[in-house]
């Protein structure tokens, strides 16, 4: 692996013989967690042994470590790798008191998850968790596990690599788009997606002015866990701050990022007054995207604003994007790239 994989003031990287220390256990002498099973390491070759131990059965262990002092706050264990089924086993713990119930969790298991899938090509993780550790299951669907089976004192739950990755257009839901121009989806439709949905974690939009927002603003505690990737038009284009406050408050802790719904918006943004002002909104505040039609569009935009996502055309019809030149300005500028 990379030698570390940072995210905020953390990261993960493969634990070492260097880390079985007094550090490590401490968390043992100090945690009191009735859900975790293996906490009674009393010195620290008992730790030594538990770390050959899994190097023997070539599980892989990952420390998460702060980025200022590179202290080792809890471990990620991948075991029972099977690299024909394509598929492993996960446990954390956070073993640093002072660091639990931050958040910290979630985002260093999808990293793992990631990094797991791109070094080994295992796409579906499994975990179990007591049906009484609330704050655990929150942590693993936020992660992108969802409840796959169900017992009396405990939840099987799965990360599927290709299910996480999906981002579901609403282009349809409140206008006659695509297949569906002869009619709108019902109430009935909906409430049968927010089931399917919910039941999967899939929990990412791509939602646009454009497209209509009243479902969302109406159904949005329906969703498990909301993602939405917020794209703006009317509001920009004509100024419109109270409607961009407007949506921020509403969904606010729900959105993944904020696009510009169009290059000659973008365009037109930029060489307004209202720049600034849009800038303190949205701009400060979250990861922004373009959603553009032409590839030229990818490198113009870059001259203008720094932005983290793009939406983009790619179809067995359209490979436009695929051009070795806008694949290597991709790759360059590290874009996360949503596929129209």
């Amino acid at each position: 692996m990379k030698k570390k994989l940072f995210f905020e003031n953390y990261y993960l990287r493969l634990l070492s013989k260097k880390d079985i220390n007094q550090n490590y256990l401490n968390w043992f002498t100090n945690y009191n967690n009735k859900f975790i099973v293996n906490k009674n390491y009393e010195n620290i070759q008992q730790l030594k042994n538990y770390y050959n131990e899994n190097k023997t059965k070539k599980n892989i262990i990952l420390g998460i470590f702060l980025v200022k002092t590179d202290l080792h706050i809890g471990n990620i264990k991948f075991e029972k790798i099977d690299l024909k089924k394509r598929t492993a086993i996960l446990g954390i713990m956070i073993g640093n008191i002072n660091y639990i119930d931050k958040g910290i969790g979630n985002k260093s298991i999808s990293i793992a998850c990631n990094w797991l899938f791109e070094k080994l090509k295992i796409y579906k993780v499994y975990l179990k968790v007591n049906t009484l550790n609330l704050i655990a299951i929150n942590s693993y669907l936020k992660s992108g596990f969802y409840i796959k089976t169900k017992n009396k004192n405990s939840l099987t739950m799965v990360r599927n690599y290709f299910l996480n990755k999906l981002v579901l257009g609403t282009a349809n839901y409140e206008k006659k788009y695509g297949i569906f121009k002869k009619s709108l989806i019902n109430k009935r439709e909906k409430n049968r997606i927010i089931k399917l949905v919910n039941k999967f974690n899939l929990s990412k939009f791509d939602v646009s002015e454009s497209y209509g927002l009243n479902s969302f603003k109406k159904e949005k505690k329906s969703y498990h866990n909301l993602k939405l990737y917020l794209k703006l038009s009317k509001s920009i284009k004509f100024s419109n701050f109270q409607n961009i406050n407007n949506l921020i408050n509403i969904f606010n802790k729900n959105i993944c990022a904020i696009f510009f719904h169009g290059y000659d918006l973008l365009e037109k943004f930029l060489q307004s007054k209202s720049y600034n002002k849009v800038y303190n909104l949205i701009l400060k505040k979250y990861p922004i995207g373009i959603s553009i039609y032409e590839p030229s569009e990818l490198i113009k935009a870059n001259k203008y604003l720094n932005y983290d996502f793009a939406q983009i055309p790619i179809n067995i019809f359209d490979h436009r994007f695929l051009s070795k030149k806008i694949l290597k300005f991709i790759k360059k500028k590290k874009l996360k790239i949503l596929q129209n």
